[in-house]
């Protein structure tokens, strides 16, 4: 088994911005992407982390020559928040992101997560 890296950007409703990642994921096995602050080592689910507001957009970025298959949020009780399609970001394409959603209002709350799932 391979595995990817994958970075992302969250945009919450007040502006911020916030770096995720998910270093190392197993490929056709997935894992969560977490929130990182500038140490490095904070390491939260978006939902503990930004509790109280609300994602409004996403960009996700997987290592080139991999593949982000899907994304997924889910909810404390582990209900679908949203389900996307990716795909492979080719080293001469002109796009920045495997998968950029716009115009999301997804509450955030403990226990709300991101997942995705990679391949080669």
């Amino acid at each position: 088994m391979t595995s990817t890296d994958v970075n992302a950007v969250a945009i919450l409703d007040n502006g911020d911005i916030l770096h995720l990642f998910g270093n190392g994921i197993t490929d056709a096995t997935g894992g969560n992407v977490f929130v990182r602050d500038i140490s490095g080592v904070n390491t939260k689910n978006i939902g503990e982390f930004a509790q109280g507001r609300r994602i409004r957009t996403l960009k996700f970025h997987a290592s080139i020559g991999s593949v982000l298959t899907y994304v997924k949020i889910y909810d404390p009780s582990g209900a679908t928040i949203l389900f996307a399609r990716a795909g492979e970001l080719d080293a001469g394409s002109r796009k920045n992101y495997n998968l950029e959603l716009r115009g999301l209002d997804i509450p955030l709350s403990k226990g709300v997560y991101i997942f995705a799932m990679t391949a080669d």
